[in-house]
């Protein structure tokens, strides 16, 4: 119970910008995700590098195996909220 993780998992936002109420997001690399149900989570961080603004961390609250979508909560761990385009990275990792 609680936070999980996997290594090496990674990928670019499908066609659909991530818009800046959204609770939910579609990537083909999401398929590779682990299943999450409650009450556990997965952090994902879309566009750590930053290429498009700042960073934002967003916890997975579901997510079925090899599924492409992923319910998510925006602007946690003190980042902001914001769009992200189509094709955006995000990269499931180690967050503070």
């Amino acid at each position: 119970m609680g936070a999980r993780y996997s290594n090496f998992i990674g990928g670019l936002t499908d066609t659909a910008t991530v818009l800046l109420l959204d609770t939910s997001f579609s990537s083909p690399g999401l398929a590779n995700l682990l299943t999450v149900a409650a009450p556990d989570t997965a952090w994902l961080v879309l566009d750590p590098d930053g290429s498009g603004g700042p960073p934002e961390i967003v916890q997975v609250t579901a997510h079925t195996a090899s599924a492409t979508s992923a319910t998510i909560v925006r602007a946690q761990e003190g980042t902001t909220a914001r769009e992200h385009p189509s094709g955006t990275f995000w990269v499931h990792a180690p967050t503070v």
